[in-house]
């Protein structure tokens, strides 16, 4: 696998031949200050072009990187693109993942105000004065309102409860589908309350990757759980873990944020789902 320096020196070269690219900027895990560099970290580079269009079908721009076992488009379909920005995902031969996103030069203002963890590469034309140090910011956690907190409440106990027919009827497909909104909504709440202990100034990262190592460590093994269900019963077991988890996690940030947490529907919710998946028969329960 080749290493940074080596990616990097073909960036660079590849946009220092292209008279349409203006300037390179790097984002991603790459850049950001707080993350452990890996192997396996991808290369976030971003090339800002008079048009983005150009590049929309240059092969030979992407064979700059190297042998491709895999090319992936994410955009606007490829006959719309009409300016606006677009990611090639490439990954390479050696192991290398790079996603080389082409964007208007004409917005490149609000590219940088969106964006904090980003670094500068190249600037042909000297229109950027000065950039911010790179961090997490615009990444990170924001401290949710009175009314996004409720909802997001009444969200974990509407899937807990719809999950609850596919249990009983064997659909297992149907569960894993709702079961994925429950671990969903109980990550968010999870977060916020993480961030409240940080004081809102952390990143959880891509895929909530580093939730684990800022759990309590008394919780870690159940929230594991959560993820090791496998077939009915197991998803009936993780699903009253996750009730129990979700109760914890959300009675702690209400508390500490002045809330409402609502323990009624909890306690009832609780109880009538375990009465309907134990009888575990095929009629109605809602």
């Amino acid at each position: 696998m080749r290493d940074s320096s080596q990616i990097m020196d073909i960036v660079l070269t590849s946009a220092k031949e292209e008279p349409d690219i203006r300037a390179v900027f790097q984002t991603g895990s790459r850049v950001n200050p707080n993350v452990k560099r890996d192997i396996y970290q991808d290369y976030d580079i971003i090339y800002c072009v008079k048009d983005p269009e150009i590049f929309i079908n240059r092969e030979d721009f992407l064979e700059k990187f190297g042998e491709r076992i895999f090319t992936y488009f994410l955009g606007p379909e490829k006959e719309e693109v009409g300016g606006a920005s677009f990611v090639w995902t490439l990954l390479l031969i050696d192991g290398v993942r790079i996603d080389l996103s082409f964007y208007p030069i004409s917005k490149i203002s609000s590219l940088i105000i969106e964006n904090t963890l980003i670094n500068l590469l190249m600037d042909k034309d000297n229109i950027i004065k000065e950039l911010p140090i790179s961090s997490d910011i615009s990444y990170r956690i924001d401290r949710p309102t009175k009314n996004i907190f409720e909802n997001k409440c009444r969200e974990f106990f509407y899937y807990s409860l719809d999950i609850v027919p596919y249990l009983i009827r064997g659909d297992m497909v149907g569960s894993y589908k709702v079961y994925q909104h429950i671990i969903s909504s109980l990550n968010i709440v999870l977060g916020w309350l993480i961030a409240e202990e940080k004081e809102y100034k952390i990143n959880l990262g891509k895929n909530n990757r580093f939730i684990l190592e800022n759990i309590e460590e008394n919780f870690k093994e159940a929230y594991l759980r959560l993820y090791q269900a496998v077939d009915r019963e197991s998803y009936f077991v993780a699903l009253l873990e996750a009730l129990a988890l979700f109760r914890k996690f959300g009675l702690t940030l209400a508390e500490r944020l002045g809330y409402n947490y609502p323990k009624n529907l909890d306690v009832s919710m609780t109880r009538y789902i375990r009465e309907a998946y134990q009888k575990k028969d095929q009629r109605r329960i809602y």
